[in-house]
């Protein structure tokens, strides 16, 4: 029985072939025989599959698929005289399935069923074939079982990857490797590189050392020679005293010949004269003269009273003159004319000042008075950088005064609404209510009777604001509460605020904040009467009960207040309580 791998002869009742291991199974009579490299059927007595043209050494019972290989067998392929190649161009199977498996090493068989490329042949372990495409002359092409595909070579490793005994190296010349690098010379100075030499690819290891261990002598004495010659040409070692001599004069020649350049240009320097821009007296007054006429004609408004008319055109005037002392520098009549309209600008910006001074207390006037004296300022800053001075003192004075002159008309009026029949929590709000923006007291001073009607203010303004949404159910009466104990410090801890606190904490349920608010509202009022003599409310009521007056220099009341240690009492006692909610 021939085995239908191999071809090998084996007894008929042999069940594995001799050759190659392969199992070995009669033909059934009768039965099909298909082609191992495509799956054809195959008529009895032919040698070649019609389709493919593999030759047909014994029917199998079963066709091969042709894209499920066949797991490798646990031998290698047989290697002997017989082997058979395959045909240098069989004709590819309709569907082959691309391999999934990695390229299997030298060592590992090609499976015996598996579909192999069509231009490259299988070549056996022991005796490998060369591609019949040619390797490159540059490199050997090492065996290997898996074949290489002709239309992408791989580049060939620097070794063969098999290196054992029965290695073959095709017959082509190998080529001679690269010679290796020279070994590295010191680099020095303008010194020529030598010349890598190629070391013999077979020389012995003591011959390449000595061949290096030369070459780097070489080159030392070559760079140490250039050295030399170049320190004896500029004269380091060797040179003669009297070119030493010659090299110095020509440098002090050159430091002379660049002193009298720089004292040439500037002479030039000193004799160009600038360009004269000085005008004539008829030409200074045409260009003054449209001038002149706005100038006169703020002055007539200033006359009139019209101060914001006058202050505007004698701004105008007054730009326009320091224009053309800028362009053409100051003139006698320049500067009388310049002072004019200052003087005439300052006394028009005094008098809008006092004007809105006297009117009722508001922070939007105050703010105006301060832009009007401002302008005035900075209109002489410019006056005085054109070369010009301009008397400036009385501006300068108000600008001084203002602060404290205006901070005592808040005081006085809130002062004011005390004498009135009923206090008047909303005029008293509208006065104070943007003044902590103005900068006209020390935060940081909480007895400052400024501040300390603002802090009056606002707790009255609270008291009304909040009974309001209630009434309209817009808060809560606990909401009414929180915002009381929210903002308390800034109303300097005034005891009504906490009495309503704990009215309103009541009201939601809550009675344990409730009674501590009690608690501590009954013992500021201990306090007011302890240094002040004056039980709040039974003698005085809260509505009329200037908690604001200190007794100083804007006292409202001889008896009706709290001193600056009163209120210092409350504060620490309130802060201590309230903090532990």
């Amino acid at each position: 029985m021939k085995c239908p791998n191999c071809q090998t002869e084996n007894p008929d009742l042999a069940k594995f072939c001799k050759g190659c291991g392969a199992k070995l199974e009669a033909p059934t009579a009768g039965a099909a025989v298909f082609c191992k490299a495509c799956g054809e059927p195959i008529k009895q007595g032919a040698k070649f599959c019609p389709k493919c043209g593999t030759g047909v050494a014994a029917p199998t019972n079963a066709p091969v698929p042709p894209t499920v290989p066949t797991p490798p067998p646990a031998k290698p392929v047989y290697e002997g005289p017989n082997a058979i190649v395959p045909p240098t161009a069989p004709v590819p199977p309709k569907a082959p399935a691309p391999p999934t498996a990695p390229v299997p090493p030298v060592s590992a068989p090609v499976p015996p069923t598996a579909p192999t490329p069509p231009t490259a042949p299988v070549p056996p372990v022991s005796a490998p074939v060369p591609p019949k495409a040619p390797a490159p002359p540059t490199a050997p092409v090492p065996p290997v079982s898996a074949p290489v595909p002709p239309t992408v070579p791989t580049p060939p490793p620097a070794k063969p990857v098999y290196e054992g005994p029965n290695a073959i190296v095709p017959p082509t010349a190998p080529v001679p490797p690269k010679a290796p690098a020279p070994q590295p010379v010191p680099a020095q100075p303008k010194a020529p590189v030598p010349q890598p030499v190629p070391a013999q690819p077979k020389a012995p290891a003591k011959e390449k050392k000595g061949a290096s261990t030369i070459i780097i002598i070489c080159a030392v004495v070559v760079v140490l020679a250039i050295a030399l010659v170049v320190l004896f040409k500029t004269g380091v070692i060797g040179g003669s005293s009297a070119e030493n001599n010659k090299k110095t004069e020509e440098a002090d020649n050159k430091t002379t010949d660049s002193a009298e350049t720089t004292e040439e240009a500037e002479t030039t320097t000193e004799e160009t004269e600038p360009e004269d821009t000085s005008l004539s007296a008829e030409e200074l007054a045409k260009i003054m003269a449209p001038i002149d006429s706005v100038k006169d004609e703020g002055l007539a408004l200033l006359t009139e009273e019209d101060t914001v008319g006058s202050r505007e055109k004698l701004s105008t005037a007054l730009n326009q003159y320091i224009s053309i002392a800028q362009e053409y520098g100051t003139y006698d009549e320049l500067t009388d004319c310049i002072n004019d309209a200052y003087n005439g600008y300052v006394e028009a910006t005094i008098t809008q000042v006092n004007r809105l001074y006297k009117q009722d207390v508001s922070t939007g006037l105050y703010e105006q008075m301060h832009i009007d004296a401002n302008a005035a300022l900075d209109l002489s800053a410019k006056i005085e950088a054109a070369g010009i001075d301009v008397d400036a003192s009385s501006i300068e004075e108000i600008m001084a005064d203002l602060p404290a002159n205006y901070k005592e008309r808040y005081i006085l009026a809130i002062n004011e609404l005390t004498e009135a029949e009923s206090w008047s929590r909303s005029t008293a709000w509208a006065i104070m209510e943007d003044v902590p923006g103005l900068g006209l007291y020390d935060e940081a001073d909480l007895d400052d009777p400024l501040r300390l009607r603002y802090a009056y203010s606002l707790a009255m303004y609270t008291r009304k604001a909040n009974a309001t949404d209630i009434e309209s159910g817009s808060l809560s009466p606990r909401d009414a509460g929180m915002k009381i104990l929210d903002s308390i410090d800034e109303m300097d801890y005034n005891p009504v605020l906490i009495l309503d606190a704990a009215d309103y904490f009541k009201q939601a349920g809550e009675n344990y904040t409730a009674n501590v608010l009690y608690s501590l509202y009954d013992e500021l009022t201990s306090i007011i009467e302890y240094y002040q003599g004056l039980r709040i409310p039974s003698e005085i009521p809260w509505e009329r009960y200037w908690y604001f007056n200190d007794f100083g220099e804007y006292s409202v009341d001889d008896r009706n207040g709290a001193s600056a240690e009163c209120r210092q009492e409350i504060r620490i006692r309130a802060q201590e309580v309230l903090s532990s909610l």
